[in-house]
């Protein structure tokens, strides 16, 4: 008689894994499953589950009026990132950084404004600037970084419609 079904060596203590990692883990497990239950791996019984590494990515958004004091600012910072969406953030912010890079100043002559966005993590980075905008210009890009924010939610908002995280 059997001693039992399957054994699974973990390579750390599941009381150590991160919450993604135990979602990758549930995840790899239910794939296994509909793997067997198609016939797959009726040679051998070994299933590797490959480590998905994780990343860090942060946007910072900051404005500052003319004589350098801050006028407003957001930083947003994710953890434990699969890799696919570390580029789909990375995407969304090389976009906007072309888009501060590219409002050209009309603020000559009045009070003026500094817009620097700053975006990275583990995988790449990048700045951008707009220097001496006018008030209009920089409450421009202001909705402009506080769309890009809501397009970064709308991803978190796909993933769990899509199953991907609950």
């Amino acid at each position: 008689m059997k001693e039992y079904l399957a054994s699974i060596d973990l390579p750390v203590r599941p009381l150590f894994l991160t919450p993604g990692e135990v979602n990758d883990l549930g995840k790899a497990l239910q794939q296994i499953g509909r793997q067997i239950e198609l016939g797959g791996h009726r040679q051998t019984g070994t299933f590797i589950v490959p480590y998905q590494e994780r990343f860090v990515m942060k946007v910072s958004f900051d404005v500052k009026k003319q004589g350098g004091g801050k006028y407003f600012n957001f930083d947003l910072e994710y953890h434990d990132l699969p890799e696919p969406y570390v580029w789909d953030i990375a995407s969304k912010a090389t976009a906007f950084s072309k888009a501060v890079e590219n409002t050209k100043s009309k603020g000559a002559g009045q009070k003026t404004y500094t817009v620097t966005f700053k975006w990275g993590g583990d995988k790449q980075r990048g700045e951008a600037k707009a220097d001496n905008l006018s008030y209009s210009e920089m409450v421009g890009l202001q909705d402009a970084g506080i769309e890009l924010l809501k397009q970064l939610m709308q991803s978190a908002h796909l993933e769990i419609a899509s199953g991907q995280r609950t």
